[in-house]
């Protein structure tokens, strides 16, 4: 699986006329530390695979399901021999879906599916479906390959809510918080270079700030503070790949009022200030080559 990069970025090459990426690998091929916009997904089929994402080290045993956020630094040790499934899915399959738009924020940088998950049998079947689809080409295959992929992201998403709100103890009552605080997210992600605040999006979800507060960390993980702080971080790693952009503008544009707050936000996030962000992801355009980073 041969990796175009820029820095630690991968460009990713989806097939002609498609969101998707797939390789059936059985090659022993390390891969070093590098991040891509696009989501992928990892399924073992004959033996383990490693994997690092960020601080998280992952060993999948064959039939785990291992899926990795958007522009997270990962890398992935082999074995000498085993056959997997990898898959690279454009965010824009979800971003198209208006109440899939938010999913990608609601999960942390990595989710490993173990075999022992009550969902894992329906998540491999349809990644299978996808392999099949890809394979065979036939007609309307890329239509068919991203109504598997939104199947599977929305049964991931199900099950991830059911857990996060396990202790409210009404079934309709779990169905309609987790409407409230999809919307919620999907608020947060439109409008998170304005000024939000805790009590603005419990009154729009009809709920007082401090239950918001608590079903809100319960279904995201995080406070609102740190789900709005990371929002705006996301964006602004993406606008930091842009050199016409300075520091000051991209904390404007992410929803920062102040640099200062920026820099503490994103050296927390990141473990590196902007600066050495842009240094360490980006190479320098106008006289490196691609392998050539920017000193730091």
């Amino acid at each position: 699986m041969q990796m175009v990069l820029h820095g630690l970025k991968e460009n990713v090459q989806y097939r002609e006329n498609t969101d998707i990426i797939l390789h059936h690998n059985t090659q022993y091929e390390n891969y070093p530390a590098h991040w891509h916009v696009a989501i992928e997904i990892i399924m073992p089929l004959n033996n383990s695979y490693g994997v690092t994402v960020n601080y998280h080290h992952y060993h999948i045993d064959p039939l785990e399901i291992l899926v990795i956020n958007t522009c997270e630094l990962h890398s992935i040790i082999a074995p000498p021999h085993g056959e997997r499934i990898i898959i690279g899915v454009s965010p824009s399959v979800l971003y198209y879906q208006k109440s899939l738009e938010s999913i990608l924020s609601e999960f942390s940088d990595s989710i490993l599916i173990t075999n022992e998950s009550v969902y894992h049998g329906e998540l491999s079947q349809l990644l299978l479906r996808v392999v099949a689809e890809y394979d065979n080409s036939e007609p309307y295959f890329s239509a068919a390959i991203n109504s598997y992929l939104i199947q599977f992201f929305v049964c991931l998403g199900r099950n991830w809510h059911t857990h996060a709100l396990q202790s409210v103890s009404s079934a309709d009552r779990r169905k309609a918080y987790c409407e409230k605080m999809i919307a919620a997210c999907n608020y947060i992600n439109e409008n998170y270079m304005q000024h939000l605040t805790l009590e603005q999006i419990a009154h729009i979800c009809g709920i007082s700030k401090f239950h918001f507060s608590r079903l809100f960390k319960n279904f995201s993980g995080c406070t609102f503070i740190e789900y709005l702080t990371s929002i705006r971080i996301q964006h602004a790693k993406m606008l930091l790949s842009e050199p016409s952009h300075s520091i000051l503008e991209i904390a404007m544009q992410a929803g920062f009022n102040n640099l200062s707050n920026f820099n503490r936000s994103f050296r927390s996030l990141n473990h590196c200030s902007p600066h050495e962000f842009r240094a360490k992801y980006f190479y320098k355009a106008d006289n490196t080559s691609s392998t050539e980073l920017i000193p730091e």
